[in-house]
């Protein structure tokens, strides 16, 4: 598109912004355990009962109280949202871009505070925190830049006598169902589509990561939205969740998280509810089990590199993250052995530092699911490299970086979504194996090949099954517009973030057409004027 421009991502090579982002997190600290309402309608509503979210790396710190909504709130937060539908999709499309410009705006001027968010909430390191920013700021960018575009109502073939138009009106009520690994550029993502394509919205976040949604509900206002197009209702995925996503009023469910919830999300929202005139729409970006083949013909120092960028950043909590590495036979010694060297220098610890690659995961719970599947892989494969409990931090949910070689492909290490620093290798015996291996799984969100060998490259970009495919690069850090983000199996329904089609997720087309040719005109009174 000509008219966006990615963002700039700020430059930690500075001292200046440096210490802006470490006051920034000295401000949040000092404003620990603040209350964040829910909002409705533009209502702020305390419901005294409460989400507490802590800090991941010091479970003591609270870095937030999030107001709990139940059913009887998700069905006000619904009400409100059917009640300002009418007005916010009459407004000017060029309007509705004109408020995601400033909501871009107001990220760009908020990118520290955002970002200390972001670290203290879900255990980002500054770097990855600034470039999540970043992304949300490009969201905004550019779906105010579609909406533009899709106004503009592209024309369909006429024929003689006969004009026919291409409209898009927005799909009503949407529930987005938002995951904690990105929340706050996934979610702006989810919600600049929505409200640009004239719905209005209930935002359900993820419990791990509430406050960052309360934060950018509150650029949204900022940016002057009309009270009740954004409508903010944390609460149990079970009770509030479901009962948003089976609700006969809502018109749209967008989720973003497990394949264990998804499945649920999408079953809920195909059946058709008493008083329920529409088909609901779906949007869901699920689970992932993402691979890297390394050819024979590599460079293997930046291969591994590249492994271990995208296996370990965010300590693995990106569902785009690598946790497969399918090597051929040729190169597998000399690159497990290099990966295992290399991986001895990542830094584990406090993610305030922008050094930190290992920070602790989201909770206990994923703590715990993590540790279950490294001690079942200790006794089907072989321990490359792990790093050992006295390094890691003394409080906090912190798992040891494990890199497992010699795995059963058919395994569960191999097979299921592990999301945490846990790596796999594989062992191809040629370039056919490799590719079977890769696409032996039920998920197809990102993959990646490294390899120096056209016809190798030129037969994964076809056979290589996956949303997003990396060739000799990591697997991470896609740009909006750039890399269209999405996947397909059971990582999802193949709506791509980051590009056009993902807009149109929201949009209902009608096609309008007119026969220009007319016997009479009508007057301005009414009758009709009759050539004699």
């Amino acid at each position: 598109m000509s008219g966006f421009q990615n963002a700039v991502s700020t430059g930690f090579g500075s001292a200046a912004n440096r210490e802006k982002m470490v006051a920034a997190i000295g401000k949040l600290r000092g404003n620990a355990g603040a209350l964040y309402p829910l909002v409705i309608g533009g209502e702020k509503i305390d419901t005294g009962s409460y989400i507490v979210s802590a800090n991941p790396a010091h479970p003591q710190e609270v870095v937030g109280k999030v107001a709990a909504g139940d059913t009887a709130y998700a069905d006000k937060a619904v009400a409100t949202a059917t009640s300002a539908l009418q007005k916010w999709s009459a407004r000017s499309p060029f309007e509705r871009a004109e408020i995601l410009r400033r909501v871009a705006e107001i990220l760009e001027e908020r990118r520290f505070e955002l970002a200390a968010h972001l670290v203290l909430e879900v255990g980002k390191n500054p770097i990855q925190a600034d470039a999540e920013v970043t992304e949300a700021v490009d969201y905004c960018n550019y779906h105010a830049e579609l909406v533009e575009q899709l106004a503009k109502k592209p024309r369909r073939r006429n024929v003689p006598g006969e004009d026919n138009v291409l409209v898009y009106d927005p799909c009503g009520v949407c529930v987005l169902i938002g995951s904690w690994d990105f929340p706050l550029a996934l979610v702006a993502g989810m919600v600049s589509a929505a409200v640009g394509s004239g719905n209005t919205v209930v935002l359900k976040p993820s419990s791990a990561a509430p406050v960052v949604a309360a934060r950018l509900t509150e650029v949204f206002q900022a940016a002057r939205l009309p009270s009740g197009v954004l409508n903010y209702l944390p609460g149990s995925g079970n009770e509030v969740g479901r009962h948003l996503v089976e609700h006969p009023a809502v018109h749209l469910v967008a989720f973003c998280g497990s394949q264990e919830n998804a499945l649920p999300v999408a079953e809920a929202a195909a059946r058709v509810r008493p008083g329920q005139y529409h088909m609901k729409r779906t949007i869901i970006d699920s689970s992932a089990k993402n691979a890297i083949i390394v050819d024979h013909d590599v460079d293997v120092d930046e291969a591994v590199v590249g492994v271990l960028d995208s296996a370990f950043g965010f300590s693995g909590q990106k569902c785009t993250a690598c946790s497969r590495v399918i090597v051929l036979a040729e190169v597998y010694d000399k690159f497990c052995t290099k990966l295992g060297e290399a991986a001895k220098v990542m830094l584990i610890g406090d993610p305030v530092d922008p050094a930190t690659v290992i920070g602790p995961v989201i909770d206990e719970q994923s703590k715990d699911r993590i540790a279950g599947y490294v001690d079942a892989g200790r006794k089907s494969a072989r321990v490359l490299f792990e790093a050992a409990e006295g390094d890691l931090p003394n409080e906090g949910s912190y798992v040891a970086p494990v890199i497992f070689q010699d795995v059963d492909p058919k395994s569960p290490l191999a097979q299921e979504e592990i999301f945490g620093p846990v790596l796999c290798v594989l062992k191809a015996d040629d370039f056919e194996h490799a590719l079977a291996l890769a696409n032996d799984s039920m998920y197809a969100l990102t993959g990646g090949i490294y390899s120096r060998s056209p016809a190798h490259i030129e037969r994964a970009r076809w056979e290589f099954r996956v949303g997003n495919l990396y060739i000799n690069r990591r697997i991470t850090g896609s740009q909006v517009d750039v890399q269209p983000y999405g996947g397909s199996k059971l990582s999802g329904d193949g709506a791509r973030l980051g590009a056009v089609d993902y807009l149109l997720q929201y949009c209902m087309p009608r096609t309008i057409s007119e026969n220009t040719i007319r016997h009479g005109l009508t007057s301005p009174e009414g009758q009709v004027e009759v050539e004699v």
